[in-house]
């Protein structure tokens, strides 16, 4: 059986801003270095809507085509070290939780969440009793170490 182990669900809602254009940045940067080049605005408007995939669909279509099985999204808490994006965390884990319940047999659903957020070790253990959450996702470049406080 063949796994990915490391998926992140693109929707536009669940970015925040500064991220998005962090993102928009690099890929330009890389581009006009490799001789192909684009604008952040470019980026906008013709390679970020190729990202977005709010309902799984995209999602399952790639691992079709790559022969892979099973898919392990896991959710991004971005928001304390870049702003708020227009959907909460809480509502970004019930909806990536939910697209496993339309796709069983192909995904599986982590939690995301920054340890740093109020309630997140309740938040995490709803999202496993209630949700159906089958691991946790931290992102600890976001400015927090695995093993502090």
């Amino acid at each position: 059986m063949t796994i990915d182990i490391h998926c992140h669900l693109w929707i536009r809602e669940f970015i925040p801003e500064a991220y998005l254009q962090a993102i928009g940045k690099a890929v330009a940067e890389y581009r006009t270095h490799t001789g192909n080049p684009i604008t952040l605005k470019e980026m906008e408007g013709k390679i970020f809507p190729q990202w977005w995939d709010g309902d799984g669909g995209r999602t399952i279509r790639q691992m079709d085509k790559a022969g892979i099985e099973k898919t392990l999204l896991l959710p991004m808490d971005l928001g304390f070290s870049m702003g708020e994006p227009p959907i909460s965390i809480d509502d970004q884990n019930k909806h990536i939780l939910g697209l496993v319940k339309r796709y069983p047999d192909r995904l599986v659903g982590f939690f995301g969440i920054d340890p740093r957020r109020e309630k997140a070790l309740e938040l995490f253990e709803r999202s496993v009793e209630e949700w159906g959450a089958r691991g946790l996702k931290f992102i600890p470049f976001t400015g927090f170490y695995p093993d502090g406080e």
